[in-house]
């Protein structure tokens, strides 16, 4: 069986039974596997998550590494997911601009930002975010720049 004919369905509603590709989620595509890497080899980005696999749910880190203009995957088994306190996550190591790909991390430096993320000193705690009211700051300055060009001085809150 071809990799073409595994990313497509027969049939239609229609019945004309054309195949056409399959829309798969960017973690199901398929890419080549590799069986190495290096720390100074460019990586494409590197994502811990949550998969099952023969004795229950593992954390793995999969690293997309570049080899020459494609990517390939590598995957590490990191135990079992109790061990883990840290949610999933994702880390681009480049970018993709209007079709040219650029690589600002290696596969080292994604594996060390991903150490911080892990051990927590990299997250954030979500409870004790300062939030702003964006909309009342706005409004604001244009009341201010509206008596600055009328001449009125404010000094204070509320005069």
């Amino acid at each position: 069986m071809t990799i073409w004919k595994s990313l497509t369905r027969t049939g239609s509603s229609t019945g004309r039974g054309a195949a056409r590709p399959l829309s798969l989620h960017w973690r199901e595509m398929l890419r080549p596997a590799t069986h190495f890497i290096r720390k100074d080899e460019p990586a494409w980005s590197l994502s811990e998550v949550n998969l099952q696999s023969g004795t229950g749910w593992h954390r793995y880190q999969i690293i997309a590494v570049m080899r020459g203009q494609k990517p390939a995957e590598y995957k590490i088994d990191m135990g079992s997911v109790e061990n883990f306190k840290a949610e999933q996550f994702c880390i681009p190591g480049g970018v993709n601009d209007n079709g040219r790909i650029e690589i600002l991390h290696t596969v080292g430096e994604l594996q060390d930002i991903a150490d911080h993320f892990r051990l927590g000193s990299l997250a954030y705690d979500r409870e004790n975010i300062v939030t702003t009211d964006l909309w009342a700051r706005y409004f604001a300055e244009k009341e201010q720049e509206k008596n600055l060009l009328r001449g009125r001085k404010l000094y204070g809150y509320g005069n």
